[in-house]
């Protein structure tokens, strides 16, 4: 078989080709620190790669509303626990003013204790987290309580809470019926037991002064009831966290070994590829000095 000087040039240069485009490809992976950089790099750790940033995409999603959700809870959690607290002043006035040598300066300072709690839990249930109503149920726009003249509102919101998706088969609720908390099953809500509270308090009517009180210890059970819930909902958020911590751990280390370079032989290939190269180079520089002289010899 003849070999030209034209096929001897042309295998050099694609030698050089190849060695430049090795080398090229060495380069990224050491510059990027990742081996896949196109599918046809390698096709099985393509696969392995998309899947598991998929799965690192969900589990961002599930983290991200798991935060989102903890931060409102913390919120709620801490409304309760006004709440509560408001309830519990509020009985303790009342059952100041029960016995037979209550003053009219006792039953005033009751009544202006059991106006502050009413004013005080209408605050409470009209929180507001980032613009939305965590006690109107999906109403979220909607302030659940309003109070003008010391009457207040119909509850106007719903009793169907929002809740958000922190796993596949997890749901949180992040607004709540406020009404549940207020009223629950009684027949009247908690500012109406209060307003007739006061009247009771006002008329010296102790059988209602006693029917007040056992209504505010109803009202009681009924928000450490719902603030039990959270604090439920608030544990099961803090494990989820740390299950996708560990899960996106996971996912992070599968894409790593099917994506990324292993340094120390990039770096080896590397060095190779530029003696290569280099060679390839010189190679294709030692033909081109060959002259018709050569060829004659």
């Amino acid at each position: 078989m003849r070999v030209t000087f034209q096929t001897m040039y042309r295998d050099s240069l694609t030698n050089v080709n190849k060695a430049e485009q090795n080398l090229q490809q060495l380069q990224q992976e050491v510059s990027s620190g990742v081996r896949v950089q196109v599918p046809s790099d390698d096709p099985a750790a393509t696969v392995v790669a998309i899947k598991e940033q998929n799965q690192l995409s969900a589990l961002t999603q599930f983290s991200n509303s798991t935060d989102a959700a903890t931060a409102r809870l913390n919120v709620v959690d801490s409304v309760m626990s006004d709440m509560v607290t408001q309830i519990d002043s509020a009985k303790t006035a009342t059952a100041g003013v029960l016995g037979s040598n209550v003053t009219a300066t006792q039953q005033q300072a009751a009544v202006a204790q059991l106006q502050s709690v009413r004013d005080a839990l209408v605050s409470d249930l009209n929180t507001q987290f980032q613009g939305s109503y965590v006690f109107s149920g999906s109403q979220s726009t909607t302030a659940p309580y309003t109070e003008s003249g010391g009457t207040v509102s119909a509850y106007q919101g719903d009793s169907n809470p929002i809740s958000v998706n922190i796993d596949q088969q997890i749901t949180v609720p992040v607004t709540f019926d406020g009404q549940a908390i207020a009223q629950g099953t009684a027949p009247t809500d908690v500012f109406t037991d209060i307003g007739n509270l006061i009247t009771a308090i006002q008329g010296g009517n102790t059988a209602g002064i006693n029917t007040g009180m056992t209504n505010l210890t109803n009202a009681f059970n009924r928000v450490v009831e719902a603030q039990t819930t959270v604090g439920i909902n608030e544990q099961t958020l803090q494990s989820q966290q740390l299950r996708l911590q560990t899960q996106q751990q996971a996912a992070t280390t599968q894409l790593s070994q099917a994506r990324d370079a292993n340094m120390a032989q990039a770096i080896s290939g590397l060095a190779q590829a530029q003696t290569a190269e280099q060679a390839a180079l010189g190679a294709a520089a030692t033909i081109n000095k060959v002259s018709l002289f050569d060829y004659l010899r």
